[in-house]
């Protein structure tokens, strides 16, 4: 059966239905700070404990999407939760699974998170990320639905 996706679907869930420059601009940011909450949300989920601020969060988001890259953004989220997950690991709050991501990079509560863990935030932060459009028959009735992430 051949499918097709329309343009429009596509720009209505990419930019949240703006049409003009400043309107996708400002669809952009809010899209970026629902995707730094996700960001949050996943860090949380992977270590145990909210230590992501929003701030960091989103500037995460931001070099990932456009400034310094994946290096960058790992590099800001370790100097914004290194001293809450230092703690947290002294309480045992960090489950056994998860140690392995850390390392301590010579100084008191300077962790390091290993480039897979960080890999892994991401993916499950894209997992919350999604939008979908919908697949359409060739006769122009809906099939199904195609999923992805803005990011």
């Amino acid at each position: 059966m051949l499918t097709t996706m329309a343009i429009d679907d596509i720009e209505v869930v990419v930019f949240n239905g703006a049409k003009t420059q400043t309107e996708q601009a400002e669809a952009a940011e809010q899209n970026a700070r629902d995707e730094a909450k996700a960001l949050r949300a996943a860090f949380a989920e992977y270590y145990g404990i909210d230590a992501l601020s929003d701030a960091a969060a989103y500037q995460c988001i931001i070099d990932v999407r456009y400034e310094g890259g994946t290096e960058s953004a790992k590099l800001k989220m370790e100097r914004d939760t290194s001293a809450l997950l230092a703690e947290a690991l002294d309480e045992g709050e960090v489950t056994e699974a998860r140690l392995s991501s850390l390392s301590h990079s010579g100084f008191a509560n300077n962790l390091t998170i290993s480039d897979a863990a960080f890999e892994d935030i991401l993916n499950i932060a894209k997992e919350n990320m999604k939008v979908s459009v919908p697949v359409y028959s060739v006769e122009g009735a809906v099939v199904g639905e195609y999923s992805f992430v803005r990011f």
